[in-house]
Parts: C-alpha cells; structure tokens; sequence
C-alpha cells in the first residue's frame, strides 16, 4: 500500500510540475504558492533533486506505473499509463475479469469484458488534470 501512495503523490508531483511549467512557473514559485507546510515544501524540493532537478522533472511527458495488490486474498494488477498532460489508461486485472478505463479531453470510456461504455460527463470532467 505504501507503494501506491508513493505513486499517486509522484504523479500528483509531477502533473502539478507540468502545469507550472506550461504557465512559465519556476519551481519555487510553485512551492511558495502552494498552501502546504514547511515540511511539505522541503519533501517536494528533496523529490525534485533525487529525480535529477528541476529540468529533468520539467522533461517527463509519460508515467507508466505497475501494481500488484492483494486484498482479502484476491489479487489484483493495476497499471497505468499517463501521457502527459491530459492522457491516460488504467487497466485492472483481477481474477472476474479485466476493467480498462480511457481518459483523453475529448473523451472517457471504461470496458469490462466485451462491454464499452462512456463514462459520465461529471465523472470525466473530475478525473482530467485542471
């Protein structure tokens, strides 16, 4: 489960790192804007050196990441896949079947089985990076 957090808050860190770089924001403008503490501040400026600086951070344009959970003894393999800024997959496998869900501006979809089907205008809107 760590791992997964860990996962979620690299990609929340750099999709926060590539919209202040397509708004020509420096990195410590973003983290003197952001509403955080000190100690949040400093995590994020230490996660951007051990990634190579702010450059090679500014430089990612995909986030490919792989899971395996396990969870009342059924396991459960996620991965996903963002091209940023505004693209991505998730496919699910677990032992009913396989669940893959599509996410682009223009459109959302998830297929489970031979079925394919729209996602709701609100939920697209909600999962697509500001």
């Amino acid at each position: 489960m760590r791992r997964l957090q860990r996962g979620v808050a690299l990609q929340a860190f750099l999709l926060a790192r590539l919209k202040a770089t397509q708004e020509g924001t420096s990195q410590s403008e973003v983290t003197s804007n952001v509403t955080s503490n000190p100690e949040g501040k400093a995590a994020a400026e230490k996660l951007t050196k051990v990634l190579g600086g702010e450059a090679k951070v500014n430089a990612v344009k995909t986030l490919h990441q792989s899971l395996t959970l396990e969870q009342e003894g059924a396991e459960m393999q996620i991965e996903l896949s963002v091209v940023y800024p505004d693209r991505q997959v998730q496919t699910i496998k677990t032992p009913q079947g396989e669940v893959i869900q599509v996410l682009t501006p223009a459109s959302a979809f998830l297929k489970m089985g031979t079925q394919v089907r729209d996602l709701p205008p609100p939920m697209h809107k909600s999962q697509l990076p500001e």
